[in-house]
């Protein structure tokens, strides 16, 4: 896969939200599903063969500070609730922020010395964390409402 080829599929993301993210049931790949418009759809990323997944926080300590209250997990609680300030949890959607491929990557290099395939390292950054991958291939697929429901049931 070509860096350019791999930044216009991750172009894609840019103003969508994603709803759900995570290895697949198998743990060999890491699946993405973001939704396009709002009852429209979704797009399925799978990163196949990932050899790396790093999940950190985007979030600031003193945005964390604020958010430990569990009535920030229900919004019928948290709309309830005088002067609740803090992250707004039960908002299941993840606004992406930034996407970046990494080059020259040296984790992506080493593994494809390793394994003799190309790999690649990007980097996701949303409104409530970072999430960096190391993988060898992207496939793209859009899903159809009803599996894109499944995953916003989350």
């Amino acid at each position: 896969m070509e860096a350019t080829k791999l930044g216009s599929d991750l172009d894609l993301l840019y103003d969508n939200e994603i709803l759900s993210h995570g290895f697949t049931a198998y743990a060999r790949d890491y699946e993405l599903v973001v939704e396009t418009y709002p009852g429209r759809g979704c797009i399925r990323y799978l990163f196949k063969y990932s050899v790396a997944a790093d999940i950190g926080t985007s979030l600031s300590p003193e945005v964390w500070a604020a958010s430990l209250d569990p009535r920030l997990l229900d919004s019928e609680a948290s709309t309830v609730a005088d002067n609740l300030e803090g992250h707004a949890w039960y908002v299941r959607a993840q606004a992406v922020t930034g996407i970046r491929v990494v080059e020259p990557s040296p984790r992506a290099e080493q593994w494809s010395r390793q394994l003799g395939l190309d790999f690649h390292e990007v980097t996701i950054e949303t409104n409530r964390q970072v999430i960096n991958l190391v993988f060898s291939e992207l496939e793209v697929s859009r899903l159809d409402l009803a599996r894109c429901r499944d995953h916003h049931e989350v």
